[in-house]
């Protein structure tokens, strides 16, 4: 017994153990996505486009593109024409690592280094941004364009919150947001929270199918492997077989009257025997099942001296004992006397008084008498 209970609390807390593990799951899925919404409201709008919420607290690099200032402030030097400034301008300083003149190669040359652009024009950009372009000829038409890679430390701001609450109508809208997504997230919280207690701590027929598929499709939308959609549909198929085979089954076994199984009737011998003591004897017991009625008969041995009252104090304790522990019990005994000597006689005379025959029935038990 104890062998057992040991088995039967190692099930149960690994059971409580994957319970556990799989609401810090589904906590998780749900947390993690508002905590980037969180962390991406307060980044800069060049960051949140050039890299994601999970590198925001480390340096982001990004490409970007650039027109150097056109013709008319280039210079002579040396006998060759220059255009010198510093290609971020007014805005914030940045560290360049590559450049490039194409966009489809903006990284073709490393900061700092001199590129030649054809027909003597070369082109030098520094890691801080300062430029300069040489020709030998004077520069003519726009600006030369340039493509170069920057990183920029984390830098985190109120500006989308000040452009979102300051714009114009932001009230109204407010109010027509706040009008749909209460009704809308409250009276899915309040079911989910029912269901998530019924699913959690309850026992119901399909509970584990409604598991699997909750959890087939948060795996299949998270992950992206849609193989695993048809997996878990094959697997919930073979479950509602399984069980669509065992409630058919069950239903059969109903019809024709089965008996019940040997567990069962060493508990029904083990309970006749606690409530009857050592004096009696139990023999040929018959159990069935019919519906939700369990009909349990047997013959029991009295003592030979045993009073008609104490016998059925004692078969009406046995038949309250056994309805009690078997649910739906129709419990039938059959008396029978431990007689060291038989009358001559249907009645004999025994201290002036007459008894009854040594063998007679006793019934009991609900709807039998």
């Amino acid at each position: 017994m104890a062998q057992a209970s040991g088995k039967s609390a190692g099930k149960s807390f690994f059971g409580r153990f994957g319970v556990h593990i799989a609401v810090l799951m589904f906590v998780a899925i749900w947390t993690i996505p508002t905590l980037g919404i969180l962390v991406s409201s307060l980044r800069d709008k060049d960051q949140i486009i050039a890299s994601g919420w999970w590198s925001s607290f480390s340096s982001s690099t990004q490409t970007e593109a650039g027109r150097l200032p056109g013709p008319e402030t280039q210079v002579e030097k040396d006998g060759r024409f220059v255009i010198e400034g510093n290609i971020f301008g007014d805005g914030p300083a940045r560290e360049i690592s590559a450049f490039g003149v194409r966009a489809a190669t903006p990284t073709q040359y490393a900061a700092g280094q001199v590129a030649d652009l054809s027909d003597g024009v070369t082109l030098q950009l520094n890691p801080d941004g300062s430029f300069v372009l040489s020709s030998p000829v004077a520069i003519e038409g726009r600006g030369q364009r340039v493509y170069f890679a920057s990183s920029a430390p984390p830098r985190f701001t109120t500006e989308n919150y000040e452009t979102v609450l300051f714009s114009e109508g932001i009230g109204r809208s407010f109010i027509n947001s706040l009008t749909v997504t209460v009704p809308a997230t409250i009276i899915p919280i309040m079911i989910a929270a029912f269901a998530a207690y019924a699913l959690a701590w309850m026992r119901f027929p399909g509970r584990a199918l409604i598991i699997a598929v909750i959890i087939g499709l948060t795996a299949s939308s998270v992950t992206g492997w849609l193989i695993l959609d048809p997996l878990i549909a094959g697997l919930v198929a073979l479950n509602v077989l399984y069980t669509g085979g065992s409630v058919v089954l069950g239903s059969v076994r109903a019809l024709l009257d089965e008996s019940l199984p040997e567990a069962d009737l060493n508990r029904i011998r083990a309970v006749i025997q606690a409530e009857g003591g050592d004096q009696i004897t139990l023999g040929d017991l018959r159990t069935r099942h019919a519906g939700a009625a369990t009909f349990i008969e047997f013959h029991l041995s009295l003592p030979g001296h045993m009073t008609v009252a104490a016998a059925h104090d004692t078969t009406e304790r046995i038949s309250r004992a056994l309805q009690s522990a078997v649910s739906g019990a129709r419990v039938t005994i059959h008396i029978e006397a431990k007689a060291t000597f038989r009358p001559p006689g249907p009645f004999a005379v025994i201290g002036g008084g007459r008894t009854g025959p040594p063998n007679h029935q006793r019934r009991t038990g609900r709807g039998t008498s």
